[in-house]
């Protein structure tokens, strides 16, 4: 354990008898020389840190390099690729001489929503307290546009089934008409109106006074909403027209079978056309029909739609619907019954020198196309119904493409010119010999260990320490009239002598004591040099001096000044606080 000397500071505080000076004076010089002790605390704490713990182990490396004559012969290989163009041809001109082709249609022969006039909200909200839920419906058949508005004229609160209930009804505010409603009418009950319109009501109260209102056009149609559900209600309803109604099932279109749930918007199913049948079927929301487009261009393809137990074909208007024909080349027939490929015989094609068999009396042209694509030629086939073009590739980038009619006539007949498209990847290879003379450097390394003390720091932080120390000494004004400055004294006399002996000398660091008996340090070029010597040499006694040890647990003399630092500070903290 680090030994303590707080206990001999207040020994020698209690010693100092001084006569005493007014507080005043004493405060102001006080506050001086605990600046003073402070800032060689401040100094004292550096020092202790800059002290190395060890010492610096410096490696340095010299090398000498000799160089020795090697001769090497180098043969060089080098392949040079010139990169392959993609074969690819196109058919030259339109295969049909009537030009593109178009594909069948079915359009709705009407509207999904025929009627001529609108309103909304079909679900309109009471102005007060009421609960029971209007449902308007029926076709608006009205010669005027404008505000329709519902009010309840009976007085009260009353329950609808529960009570006689009178709602007037009026246009622009003008009278039009009365609705009863009477005792035991179920939730739901519809009331028909002179303009074509229905209300209903859901369960609930009617309150005197409450209104709601929706608008009503003469002139602007009803459109269908193809994001609603079918079987839906007022305004979450597609707005099919009044009194369709479609149900679970399905239809068929061209042999594919459509499902079709009472709950489905217009567009899921239109959708579900599209997606697992050859025909697109589309809403515009202009004209609010239903076209269904053949995918396949041509005369040959059609649209057929059958088996309908859902009700979805006649709410759109499609049940009965003519096809429109595509035109043009329908290219799903045998070749032979094409006036274009009349100069195609039966027998094998080459592409990439694969043997493909064709016969223009069973096969199409799709057909051909087809059986190309699974030869394992390396070429893809396809055929644009829309353009009339015969597209050709081979799959395999950078690779040349052989087309050869063999005698067939079928390249010709697409308008496609047998021969080599594209080109293959090529490759040269040079060989070159080369005899080199080249100096081998030969390196002997030595690499050197050095230990060395960094001492700039401690150097600089002792003198800091003993111009901290020397200006505290100077403070004659403190010494001479202060109580805790005398106890200081007494206190650093004993750190220097217990822990520098008689000599007063810390590796070549001197204390010197003046005529008025104050110790003060001496660090000049001289000190330098012997501290400086000292940590090089013998690094352990001189950080056993200063800092002390841990094992056993000794204190250096940096701790015992510090502590009669410490104690100084407090007493003169006191003083000066008055």
């Amino acid at each position: 354990m680090k030994v303590s000397f707080g206990s001999a500071v207040e020994r020698i505080a209690a010693q100092q008898v001084r006569p005493r000076r007014p507080a005043e004076v004493d405060a102001g010089v006080a506050s001086a020389a605990l600046t003073r002790v402070q800032a060689l605390r401040t100094a004292l704490d550096a020092l202790d840190g800059a002290i190395p713990t060890r010492a610096r182990t410096t490696t340095s490396t010299s090398s000498v390099t000799t160089y020795t004559d090697v001769t090497t012969t180098t043969t060089t290989t080098t392949t040079t690729t010139v990169p392959g163009v993609t074969g690819s041809a196109t058919s030259t001109s339109a295969l049909a001489a009537t030009g593109a082709a178009t594909p069948a249609t079915v359009t709705g022969t009407s509207e999904v929503n025929t009627a001529p006039t609108s309103f909304g909200p079909r679900q309109p909200t009471w102005s007060n307290a009421s609960t029971a839920a209007p449902l308007l419906s029926g076709v608006y058949t009205g010669a005027t546009s404008g505000t329709l508005q519902f009010k309840d004229t009976t007085s009260g609160l009353r329950t609808v089934g529960a009570s006689n209930i009178t709602l007037e009804v009026t246009l622009n505010g003008t009278f039009l008409e009365n609705v009863n409603l009477r005792v035991g009418d179920a939730p739901g009950t519809k009331y028909t109106l002179s303009n074509g319109l229905s209300v209903s009501f859901g369960a609930g109260t009617m309150l005197t006074n409450g209104t709601f209102s929706t608008a009503v056009s003469a002139t602007t149609p009803t459109s269908a909403d193809p994001t609603k559900a079918m079987n839906g209600i007022g305004d979450a309803s597609a707005l099919l027209d009044s009194g369709v109604v479609v149900s679970n099932g399905s239809f068929k279109v061209n042999g594919t079978s459509v499902s079709v749930g009472a709950g489905d918007s217009i567009a899921t199913v239109l959708a579900r056309v599209t997606s697992t049948t050859d025909v697109d079927a589309a809403y515009d929301a202009v004209t609010d029909k239903v076209t269904l487009t053949q995918k396949s261009h041509g005369a040959g393809p059609t649209i057929a739609l059958t088996d309908d137990t859902s009700g979805f074909l006649a709410a759109m208007k499609l049940d009965g619907a003519s096809v429109t024909p595509g035109t043009g080349v329908d290219h799903t027939a045998p070749m032979s019954a094409i006036s274009e490929f009349a100069g195609v015989s039966a027998g094998d094609i080459l592409v990439n020198g694969v043997a493909i068999a064709i016969d223009p009396a069973t096969m199409s042209l799709y057909d051909v196309l087809d059986a190309i694509q699974a030869s394992g030629a390396g070429v893809d086939a396809a055929f644009n119904d829309i353009t009339e073009i015969v597209s050709m590739a081979s799959s395999t980038p950078e690779a040349a493409m052989t087309l050869d009619s063999n005698g067939t006539g079928f390249f010709d007949a697409i308008h496609i010119v047998d021969g080599t498209y594209g080109s293959d990847p090529t490759t040269t290879t040079t060989t070159t010999t080369t005899t080199t003379t080249t100096s081998v450097p030969t390196t002997t390394t030595t690499t050197t260990t050095s230990r060395r003390v960094p001492t700039a720091e401690t150097l600089r932080r002792m003198e800091a320490f003993s111009r901290a120390f020397n200006t505290l000494q100077d403070d004659n004004a403190a010494w001479n009239g202060l109580r805790a400055m005398g106890t200081l004294r007494g206190a650093m006399d004993s750190a220097i002598t217990g822990k520098l002996g008689s000599g007063k000398s810390l590796f070549g660091v001197t204390f010197l004591t003046r005529e008025s008996g104050l110790t003060v340090s001496q660090f000049g070029a001289r000190e330098k040099l012997s501290l400086g010597r000292s940590l090089r040499q013998d690094l352990r006694d001189v950080r056993t001096t200063l800092v002390g040890r841990t094992s056993p647990d000794t204190a250096g003399f940096l701790d015992a000044l510090r502590s009669a630092l410490v104690f100084a500070e407090r007493q003169l903290r006191d003083v000066a606080a008055g």
